[in-house]
Protein backbone atom coordinates (compact mmCIF):
# COMPACT_ATOMS: atom_id res chain seq x y z
CA UNK A 1 0.00 0.00 0.00
CA UNK A 2 1.64 3.46 -1.30
CA UNK A 3 1.19 6.78 0.26
CA UNK A 4 1.36 9.95 -2.17
CA UNK A 5 4.87 10.94 -1.74
CA UNK A 6 6.33 7.19 -2.99
CA UNK A 7 3.84 7.52 -5.66
CA UNK A 8 5.39 10.54 -6.82
CA UNK A 9 9.15 9.64 -6.12
CA UNK A 10 8.04 6.51 -8.42
CA UNK A 11 7.38 8.66 -11.41
CA UNK A 12 9.91 11.08 -10.98
CA UNK A 13 12.12 8.40 -11.45
CA UNK A 14 10.76 6.88 -14.13
CA UNK A 15 9.92 3.21 -12.18
CA UNK A 16 6.36 3.82 -11.42
CA UNK A 17 4.49 1.89 -14.20
CA UNK A 18 7.12 -0.75 -13.28
CA UNK A 19 6.44 -1.04 -10.05
CA UNK A 20 2.96 -1.23 -10.97
CA UNK A 21 3.74 -4.10 -13.47
CA UNK A 22 5.62 -6.09 -11.20
CA UNK A 23 3.34 -6.20 -7.55
CA UNK A 24 -0.03 -5.29 -6.80
CA UNK A 25 -0.25 -2.03 -5.96
CA UNK A 26 -2.96 -0.92 -3.23
CA UNK A 27 -3.68 2.97 -2.91
CA UNK A 28 -5.34 4.03 0.08
CA UNK A 29 -8.86 6.24 -1.44
CA UNK A 30 -7.43 9.85 -0.10
CA UNK A 31 -4.22 9.50 -1.69
CA UNK A 32 -5.76 8.29 -5.22
CA UNK A 33 -8.46 10.77 -4.63
CA UNK A 34 -6.88 14.23 -3.45
CA UNK A 35 -3.24 13.77 -3.11
CA UNK A 36 -0.96 12.38 -6.21
CA UNK A 37 -2.18 14.47 -8.76
CA UNK A 38 1.06 15.40 -10.25
CA UNK A 39 4.90 15.10 -10.30
CA UNK A 40 7.44 17.23 -11.25
CA UNK A 41 10.32 16.23 -14.24
CA UNK A 42 12.88 18.86 -15.92
CA UNK A 43 10.20 21.90 -14.48
CA UNK A 44 7.28 20.43 -15.98
CA UNK A 45 4.13 18.95 -13.87
CA UNK A 46 2.58 15.95 -15.71
CA UNK A 47 -0.78 14.40 -14.11
CA UNK A 48 -0.62 11.39 -12.51
CA UNK A 49 -3.19 8.83 -13.92
CA UNK A 50 -4.63 6.88 -11.19
CA UNK A 51 -8.11 6.70 -11.62
CA UNK A 52 -7.12 5.37 -14.59
CA UNK A 53 -5.17 2.60 -13.45
CA UNK A 54 -7.72 1.97 -10.83
CA UNK A 55 -10.79 1.57 -13.29
CA UNK A 56 -8.22 -0.58 -15.10
CA UNK A 57 -7.42 -2.85 -12.68
CA UNK A 58 -3.84 -2.21 -12.22
CA UNK A 59 -4.20 -0.65 -9.37
CA UNK A 60 -6.65 -0.91 -6.20
CA UNK A 61 -8.42 1.46 -4.28
CA UNK A 62 -8.97 0.98 -0.63
CA UNK A 63 -10.91 3.14 1.28
CA UNK A 64 -11.41 2.88 5.65
CA UNK A 65 -14.44 3.56 7.21
CA UNK A 66 -15.18 6.52 9.61
CA UNK A 67 -14.86 3.97 12.11
CA UNK A 68 -11.41 2.52 10.90
CA UNK A 69 -10.33 6.07 11.30
CA UNK A 70 -11.61 7.08 14.86
CA UNK A 71 -10.36 3.59 15.92
CA UNK A 72 -6.44 4.46 14.53
CA UNK A 73 -7.18 7.97 15.62
CA UNK A 74 -7.85 6.95 19.36
CA UNK A 75 -4.78 4.96 19.93
CA UNK A 76 -2.68 8.68 19.33
CA UNK A 77 -2.87 11.85 21.59
CA UNK A 78 -4.46 14.43 19.69
CA UNK A 79 -1.00 16.62 19.11
CA UNK A 80 0.12 13.86 17.34
CA UNK A 81 -2.73 12.34 15.67
CA UNK A 82 -2.77 15.61 13.52
CA UNK A 83 0.34 15.29 12.36
CA UNK A 84 -0.36 12.44 10.29
CA UNK A 85 -2.01 13.51 6.68
CA UNK A 86 -4.81 12.36 5.59
CA UNK A 87 -3.17 9.60 3.24
CA UNK A 88 -1.27 8.35 6.17
CA UNK A 89 -4.03 8.00 8.03
CA UNK A 90 -6.07 5.71 6.11
CA UNK A 91 -2.99 3.79 5.06
CA UNK A 92 -2.82 3.16 8.92
CA UNK A 93 -6.49 2.75 9.78
CA UNK A 94 -6.56 -0.03 6.84
CA UNK A 95 -3.81 -2.19 8.09
CA UNK A 96 -4.94 -1.76 12.01
CA UNK A 97 -8.73 -2.94 10.85
CA UNK A 98 -7.77 -6.30 9.80
CA UNK A 99 -5.42 -8.51 8.25
CA UNK A 100 -4.00 -7.92 4.74
CA UNK A 101 -1.89 -10.62 4.20
CA UNK A 102 1.68 -10.04 2.31
CA UNK A 103 1.19 -5.95 2.63
CA UNK A 104 3.80 -3.83 2.87
CA UNK A 105 2.92 -0.01 3.67
CA UNK A 106 5.01 2.21 2.32
CA UNK A 107 5.27 6.09 3.33
CA UNK A 108 7.54 8.91 2.91
CA UNK A 109 7.57 12.55 4.22
CA UNK A 110 9.04 14.98 2.21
Amino acid sequence: MLDANVIIEAHELGFWHRMVASFEVMVPAVVARHEAKYFVVGGKHNPIQLASLIAQNKVKELQADLNELSELMNQFDALFSESIDPGEQEALALMLAGPMPRTSILLGGR
